[in-house]
Formats: structure tokens, C-alpha cells, sequence
């Protein structure tokens, strides 16, 4: 289903059927059975790619974990109660940051 009608159906408050392959995972599936009859792969080829795909992405995705709340609190650092300095803006002022990023 497409994002608009996913939207229309939340606004109208209803749920959306998931069960078409229009979204990004259907689509993802549909190249790699084409790609896979393109390249006439075995069955067995089709396993290894799967498996080392699998072993990238959970490796990707175990730093990412991390990586992503930091980031977030590093962006969001500007909003506090305290009115403190955002953490970028404090980098820049004691000389941490790059010199490439300076603002001025």
C-alpha cells in the first residue's frame, strides 16, 4: 500500500492491509527474485548470498544501535531546562571540533 493511502486509512482511523508487497520489504523481495533469475542462481548461491547479507546487516545494525541514540543526543543536547550550551556548540568553543567544521 502506498504512503498516502496508509496515511488516508490512519486519518480515517482505520488500519491498513499489510499484506500487499507495495511497501519497501515487497519491493526488496521482488528484486532479489529477479536479480536471482537474472543471474540464474543455485539455489545453494542464493543461500550464501543470503547468509553473508545477513552477517553485514546484524553487524551494521549492532553498532547502529548505539550509534544512533548518541547522535540524537548529541543533536538535541541545545534543548534543557538548565540553558546550557548545545554539546556542539561547547566543542566548538573549547577547541574540540574539527577545524574543517568552525562556523566562523
Amino acid at each position: 500500500m502506498p504512503a498516502f493511502a496508509r496515511h488516508r486509512h490512519a486519518i480515517a482511523g482505520e488500519q491498513p492491509d499489510d499484506r500487499d508487497l507495495s511497501g519497501g520489504g515487497g519491493i526488496l523481495l521482488m528484486v532479489v527474485l529477479l536479480t536471482a533469475l537474472l543471474h540464474r542462481l543455485r539455489i545453494g548461491e542464493l543461500k550464501a548470498a543470503f547468509s553473508e547479507s545477513t552477517h553485514t546487516i546484524f553487524g551494521a545494525g549492532f553498532v547502529l544501535i548505539f550509534t544512533i541514540p548518541m547522535v540524537r543526543i548529541l543533536i538535541n543536547s541545545g534543548v534543557n531546562a538548565a540553558d546550557l550550551v548545545s554539546m556542539p556548540m561547547a566543542m566548538y568553543l573549547l577547541g574540540i571540533s574539527d577545524p574543517l567544521l568552525r562556523l566562523g
